[in-house]
């Protein structure tokens, strides 16, 4: 059986708490109550873990009750949940001011406990050892959330980067027409001579006469196809064929992926922090 300790609010009324292995638990009966919920047994707790919740035999005015209570973990939990306006305020009441004068010296300073350590000094070295044990739980803790909080920021920052490429493939993957070289040049500020000029560099391409062709390497790849135009000379009067080599869109997510790699990104993918390199691929297609 386990004494009960009081503490009072005047917003919130009493809440009994409990000592159960050095750690609090509160009655969950006070803490509905003092929500606004009504008491209906441990139907209003069952929704809370089971193993931060229980029963236990505690001393009442009344004798000997078995009484539902939480344990921090699941008072925490319980509060969470709940879709009442004074949730919040009844928490920072816990952990502002209850939590505290329970913990405070690491130990439950109940008067009887007082007691206790001014009549058994082997008392107050268990209080001390438990103060030890919750400060490096404690610094445990919060070294775990800085590495969370710094892995969560990481992780922001790629999806960041990664969401413009993933704009820009859409664009391209909603299209089923191919294009020219001048408009895919036209995506990265460009022009088409710059952009024939790295792909020959890249080793993707080479020119037959006036028409550029790709390297055996990439010519099953799908990546481009062949068009015939006929053009009448102005001067002659003539009608002329030529060929001219225009790129799939299968084509153009590969060109993207080259230039990616170089630090070269569509329009549509620039962020603000890529705005410098805008500006230096502006002037590259000067």
């Amino acid at each position: 059986m386990t004494n009960l300790t009081i503490f009072e609010n005047a917003d919130f009324g009493k809440i009994r708490t409990i000592e159960i292995n050095g750690e609090p638990w509160f009655v969950a009966k006070d803490v509905a109550q003092s929500l606004g919920y009504t008491w209906n047994g441990v139907q209003r707790i069952a929704h809370v873990p089971q193993e931060w919740r229980g029963v236990t035999s505690v001393v009442t005015p009344s004798g000997n009750q078995e009484m539902s209570i939480l344990s921090e973990q699941g008072l925490y939990f319980f509060l969470g949940r709940s879709d009442k306006s004074t949730a919040l305020p009844f928490q920072k009441w816990i952990a502002g001011e209850v939590l505290p004068q329970i913990r405070k010296h690491g130990g439950y300073l109940t008067p009887s406990k007082i007691e206790e350590v001014l009549l058994n000094p082997d008392t107050i070295i268990r209080l001390a050892t438990d103060l030890k044990n919750e400060r490096q739980k404690s610094a445990t803790l919060q070294e775990q959330n800085s590495l969370l909080e710094q892995k969560e920021k990481e992780n922001t920052a790629k999806i960041a980067e990664l969401q413009p490429k993933a704009e820009y493939t859409d664009t391209i993957l909603s299209s089923q027409n191919s294009v020219t070289v001048t408009q895919i040049a036209a995506d990265y500020k460009m022009s088409a001579k710059k952009l024939n000029e790295i792909l020959r560099s890249q080793g993707v391409q080479w020119k037959v006469g006036n028409q550029w062709v790709l390297i055996s390497k990439y010519q099953d790849s799908g990546y481009t196809k062949s068009a015939t135009y006929e053009y009448t000379s102005n001067k002659t009067g003539k009608v002329t064929a030529t060929m001219s080599t225009q790129w799939t869109q299968k084509g153009r997510l590969f060109i993207n992926t080259i230039l990616n790699k170089m630090g070269i990104y569509a329009t549509v993918d620039l962020s603000a922090d890529r705005q410098d390199n805008n500006d230096k691929q502006e002037q590259l297609a000067l």
